[in-house]
């Protein structure tokens, strides 16, 4: 193997940031504004009225019928500066475990519009059944229908290893072959 991509966080040239509300139906603010740079990659969620920029009172579209956000955060992507297909992805990270988190590593296909372009959940964290988990997804389409395969392990699990778990830094990784994910 070799190495095709390394990111350390020294800026921000590798990455593009999405705005306003952008998927699910969450509830936070999209914005370029609560993301610091300091020997790595932090992203705040913060607790804030903020002014919808695309608000419309007549529109049916919840990205849109909102006047404010009650929550920001900000979400980062690298599409169209750099995709892969197969290979060893590893990813340092600290998540926030607080309730409404929901960080998230993720790899989506930009060939299909979602969900035929395909997706693989490296790491999520949110409320399952009332329980923090973590969980490891792929969605997989092939002829018009579309699957899903999960993994979930609750918090509990990790902090009866290591009580002090969700203070420390993890490596998130994914083994892509043509073979198996």
């Amino acid at each position: 193997m070799k190495l095709i991509f390394e990111e350390n966080f020294k800026n921000l040239d590798n990455w593009n940031f999405e705005y306003g509300f952008v998927r699910n139906k969450e509830l936070q603010y999209y914005t370029d504004k609560n993301i610091e740079l300091n020997h790595g990659l932090i992203i705040y969620g913060k607790k804030e009225s903020i002014l919808n920029k695309d608000y419309d009172n007549n529109s049916d579209d919840w990205r849109k019928n909102r006047k404010y956000a009650e929550y920001s955060s900000s979400s980062i992507n690298t599409k169209g500066k750099f995709a892969f297909k197969y290979g060893v992805l590893e990813v340092k990270a600290k998540i926030p475990v607080s309730q409404g988190a929901w960080p998230a590593i993720w790899l989506m296909g930009d060939d299909e519009e979602y969900p035929f372009c395909d997706e693989v959940d490296v790491m999520e964290y949110y409320l399952c059944d009332n329980r923090p988990t973590i969980l490891a997804n792929f969605l997989y389409s092939y002829k018009g229908e579309y699957n899903w395969i999960t993994k979930e392990i609750t918090l509990n699990y990790f902090e009866n290893k290591d009580k002090d778990w969700e203070n420390k830094f993890h490596v998130w990784k994914l083994d892509w072959t043509p073979e198996y994910i």
